[in-house]
């Protein structure tokens, strides 16, 4: 088993899957399942042409409507909440939020929408449906796709009724969002996916995909991952499912003949795929720039699988909690001590460059993937060599990804009762737990890790500001101090996500799909 994590550069992971397919004969080769993976490969890319946005931030710039759904990218995309807040203020844009959670963007928008959490695969297919109602006309140039049928069929279960059951919000406003969609003649739709959003990201991408294909040429999609360079690493086929260039297994003969080298073609596994295998799982695994046990809902399940490893190897400036599991630690420089390429949610590639130099003897992780293939026999390009062939395997040459086919939307599901609070765990701004930790000028950023109440909620479980409350939830439970925080919505309590033993991951179980928690003094 090998994989990467998300914050490798192109060339690295390029390098990770080709030591993987090539050398090690293995197509169990994965990105870390961070959001924004599943979206793009399961979701984006069963209905587009390609498993890439359909738009970036020109799109944003030039749209006259802006949807967002997920989670908040005003916690996790810096850049994209700049675009958003000049939309709505200097261009005076039509943004509309829908959320479970209150949102940092919400005093900006035209119209917030709150949902029943992990819903927003019903609430996009509802407007799907009431857009074709509105203009049963509006799908024609769909027709000719591949499942157009089929996919018709099942938006007979998106009435308005049955829309506003699954997601919580009236069909009147329903109706009343579909008809401003029906409007805009530039309609960005922006997906924010991550660790600690409720519901299944690909089936929201689908859908919005979808969406965005029946608004036609003037719409695009924007799929914000969890990561720095989730699209790049998709690009070059650090995947199972996917070969580089966006190639299907099926067209390995393409890569051999542009490499020169052969490569292993079957399906294989995810690093998910691999730790729900269990104990014993895999004989060999390398793992660089990833720490499942902090990463992974419920951290016993990749402590085992690591444990039970017949060998393993860690790639990784720092000593994670996976790392010290593994029976190698190779340290290896820190994205500032790196040059190398990545590529943005836009599909724009930005090159890196090195700010300062690694301590003597230490490497990057592609020079690393050089010397492993090398003492095992087997050439991998470098420098020179390795840009060239990433230009003539990937080349970044692609159009604007265009709808290629359709598939059936799954049926509208009960709105979710919470029992107790609604966690909030979604991706928190300077903080994700992973390299902020490290980071003492970061953390004097980031606010402490806390349990955030509306002022209202603390009052009628009389705690105060300052004072240890335990919440639990899935398969566990952690002590935090207050934090009162008047943009919390009422019935929600927000836990960063950042790890699996100290915030909201400790909530979760292994599917992360728990949406209610328990909050009582300490």
């Amino acid at each position: 088993m090998v994989a990467g994590g998300g914050r490798l550069s192109c060339e690295d992971g390029y390098l990770l899957q080709a030591l993987a397919r090539e050398v090690l004969h293995s197509p169990d080769v994965s990105l870390s399942p961070v959001g924004g993976v599943s979206a793009l490969v399961d979701g984006v890319w069963d209905i587009f042409d390609r498993p890439a946005s359909s738009a970036g931030f020109d799109d944003l710039r030039a749209a006259d409507l802006v949807l967002v759904v997920g989670a908040d990218p005003t916690r996790s995309h810096p850049l994209v909440k700049t675009e958003l807040v000049q939309a709505a203020v200097q261009r005076q844009v039509a943004v509309v939020v829908a959320h479970p959670v209150n949102s940092g963007i919400a005093h900006h928008a035209v119209e917030v929408v709150h949902l029943s959490p992990g819903s927003e695969h019903d609430l996009l297919c509802g407007l799907t449906a009431g857009l074709l109602q509105l203009d049963p006309g509006l799908d024609r140039g769909l027709a000719a796709l591949p499942g157009y049928e089929a996919w018709r069929r099942s938006l007979r279960g998106f009435s308005a009724e049955s829309v506003a059951h699954a997601t919580g919000v009236r069909a009147a406003r329903l109706e009343r969002l579909a008809s401003r969609l029906s409007t805009a003649r530039r309609p960005v739709v922006v997906l924010t996916t991550g660790c600690g959003v409720p519901g299944d990201e690909a089936e929201s991408a689908r859908a919005a995909a979808v969406l965005t294909a029946v608004l036609g040429g003037g719409a695009g999609l924007l799929v914000l991952g969890g990561r720095a360079n989730v699209q790049g690493l998709i690009d070059v086929g650090l995947h199972p499912r996917l070969l580089p260039g966006h190639r299907r297994l099926e067209q390995a003969a393409e890569v051999v003949d542009l490499t020169g080298r052969s490569t292993a073609s079957e399906v294989g596994w995810t690093l998910s795929d691999w730790v729900a295998a269990g104990p014993g799982a895999a004989a060999g695994l390398l793992l660089v720039g990833v720490d499942p046990v902090n990463l992974l809902p419920g951290g016993e399940d990749p402590r085992q699988a690591i444990e039970s490893a017949g060998f393993s190897v860690v790639v990784d400036p720092f000593l994670t909690s996976t790392a010290t599991r593994a029976n190698i630690v190779l340290p290896v420089a820190i994205l500032a001590e790196r040059e190398g390429t990545m590529v943005g949610a836009d599909g724009i590639r930005r090159a890196l460059h090195r700010a300062l130099e690694p301590p003597p003897g230490v490497w990057a992780d592609g020079e690393i993937l050089v010397e492993l293939a090398r003492r095992m026999g087997s050439r991998l390009p470098r420098g020179v060599d390795l840009r060239n062939e990433l230009e003539r395997v990937v080349g970044w040459r692609w159009g604007r990804p265009r709808p290629a086919r359709l598939r059936p939307a799954a049926r509208p599901r009960a709105a979710q009762v919470a029992s107790g609070f609604l966690l909030d765990a979604a991706p928190q701004l300077f903080h994700s737990g992973s390299l902020t930790g490290r980071s003492a000028l970061l953390q004097e950023l980031s606010p402490m890790v806390a349990a955030r109440l509306n002022p209202a909620d603390a009052l009628a479980l009389g705690v105060v500001r300052g004072e240890v409350v335990k919440v639990s939830g899935g398969r566990g439970e952690v002590l935090l101090r207050t934090r009162l925080d008047r943009s919390v919505r009422r019935g929600t309590v927000g836990v960063a996500w950042v790890g699996s033993r100290t915030g909201g991951a400790a909530l979760y179980d292994t599917t992360g799909e728990v949406l209610s928690v328990r909050v009582r003094k300490a």
